[in-house]
């Protein structure tokens, strides 16, 4: 990533009509003042005040969207380890699902859709040596699988993460739980 200097960031800001997101990944002043008063760490509240949320948040969303490792998190989000650490800690404190319910005040139930989708361990290539070469580590669970449920407009309702070989009719009850929606659209699988 490149340093910028304060004329550099000022121009950054201008060129981006005032709205302060410096690289792609990042959040915008728009979606960050939306976002900012549901975040942990706010002045007048229980515990430490957070310097760094929106730091935290586009290292987060760069993570996400890149689909890069930890450890490749560009210097300028911070350390990789310890905002690695922040957000297993905001997973297991279940703030993520938090700001998602604070931003889903009418999801539209008129359809409620569910799929998984298979993820791999492994790449490809390597995935056929283990085949040919007699390792059936496919087929014990070493796969993830992500299940999801959206509305109509294709926003997420509801995600699980389980093993790979977990079937998907399995975790539809779960996903549609609650949920009263006009119609249900899933697939066979």
């Amino acid at each position: 990533m490149q340093n910028y200097t304060v004329m550099g960031w000022l121009s950054i800001y201008y060129a981006n009509g005032g709205d302060m997101a410096v690289f792609r990944h990042d959040l915008s002043d728009l979606t960050w003042s939306l976002l900012e008063p549901h975040l942990p760490g706010r002045r007048g509240r229980w515990g430490g005040v957070a310097r760094d949320n929106r730091r935290f948040l586009d290292a987060v969303l760069w993570i996400l969207r890149t689909g890069a490792p930890w450890r490749d998190l560009p210097p300028d989000y911070g350390d990789w380890k310890n905002t690695h650490r922040r957000f297993c800690r905001w997973r297991d404190k279940g703030i993520r699902e938090g700001l998602l319910e604070q931003f889903m005040d009418e999801p539209d139930h008129e359809w409620l859709m569910i799929d998984a989708s298979h993820n791999q361990g492994s790449s490809p290539c390597s995935r056929c040596a283990r085949r040919e070469s007699g390792d059936e580590s496919h087929k014990r669970g070493l796969d993830t699988k992500l299940h999801l449920a959206v509305d109509a407009h294709g926003l997420p309702l509801r995600a699980i993460v389980t093993a790979g070989t977990t079937a998907d009719c399995s975790q539809a009850d779960v996903l549609i739980e609650g949920v009263d929606a006009g119609a249900l659209l899933a697939d066979r699988a």
